[in-house]
C-alpha cells in the first residue's frame, strides 16, 4: 500500500477504470475522476471478451486542475523510460482533490460491461518506470569461433536490435579494455577478428551495450 504525501504524482498499472459495452463481445475503456461534475472520456478502440488489456493510469495531484490520464496498450519500446508518452486520453471534469482518497477499479453492472473482468498484475509507483516494466536484454548468441591461420582469432554473434556492442578484452578476467566493434556482414550478423591472439597465453572477451 502506497501512504501518498502530496508532493508526486502517483502511477496505476493495470487499472481498469470505466469499461463500456458496445455489444455483447465488444467494449471500450475509459477514464473518470469522481465527485460533482465528473464525466467519463472514452477511447474509441473496441476490445473483445477475453482480450488481454495493458493499461497505466495517473492521477496528477500536484496540479491544477487534477488530470488523469489512461493509457491503453503502450508501446512496449517505452517501457522502462524516465518519463511517459503522450497520451490522448485525459480527464479533468470533476471535483480537485490534492489527496487521493481511492481508486476505483469497477465493474458497474452487468448490462453496461462485460460480465467477468479479471486483473492479473497490480503495481502502484511514482513514475512510468516504476510501473512499465523495461524490456528484456537481447539474446546474443556467439557463434563461428576459429583460429586463423595468421594467428588471430575470430567469432561472430547475432544481434537484431538497434543495440550497439563493444568487444572488450582481459587476460585475467579482472582487467578489461575496449578492443573494438565487430564488423556487421549480413542483417543480424556481426563478426570480430583479434589479430593479436597470439600475443598472450589467454584472451578472454565480453561484449558491452553501450
Amino acid at each position: 500500500m502506497l501512504e501518498p504525501d502530496g508532493t508526486a504524482n502517483v502511477w496505476v498499472i493495470e487499472l481498469s477504470p470505466l469499461v463500456g459495452l458496445v455489444n455483447p463481445t465488444n467494449y471500450i475503456i475509459g477514464v473518470q475522476k469522481g465527485g460533482s461534475g465528473a464525466t467519463t472520456y472514452y477511447d474509441g478502440t473496441p476490445h473483445s471478451a477475453g482480450e488481454t488489456v495493458f493499461l497505466v493510469g495517473k492521477y496528477d495531484f500536484t496540479a491544477s486542475p487534477n488530470f488523469v490520464t489512461l493509457w491503453i496498450n503502450p508501446d512496449p519500446a517505452t517501457f522502462g523510460a524516465g518519463s511517459e508518452p503522450f497520451s490522448v486520453l485525459q480527464n479533468s471534469a470533476g471535483v480537485d482533490g490534492y489527496t487521493i482518497d481511492r481508486f476505483n477499479m469497477r465493474q458497474n453492472t452487468i448490462t453496461s460491461v462485460p460480465a467477468a473482468m479479471q486483473w492479473d498484475e497490480l503495481r502502484f509507483g511514482y513514475s512510468w518506470a516504476d510501473v512499465t516494466p523495461s524490456a528484456p536484454p537481447p539474446v546474443i548468441t556467439v557463434t563461428d569461433l576459429k583460429w586463423l591461420g595468421s594467428g588471430g582469432f575470430q567469432f561472430a554473434y547475432s544481434n537484431y536490435t538497434t543495440q550497439s556492442f563493444t568487444v572488450y578484452l582481459s587476460t585475467n578476467l579482472t582487467a578489461w579494455s575496449p578492443l573494438g566493434t565487430a564488423t556487421q556482414t549480413l542483417p543480424g550478423y556481426f563478426q570480430f577478428t583479434d589479430t593479436a591472439a597470439t600475443n598472450s597465453p589467454s584472451r578472454f572477451y565480453q561484449l558491452r551495450s553501450p
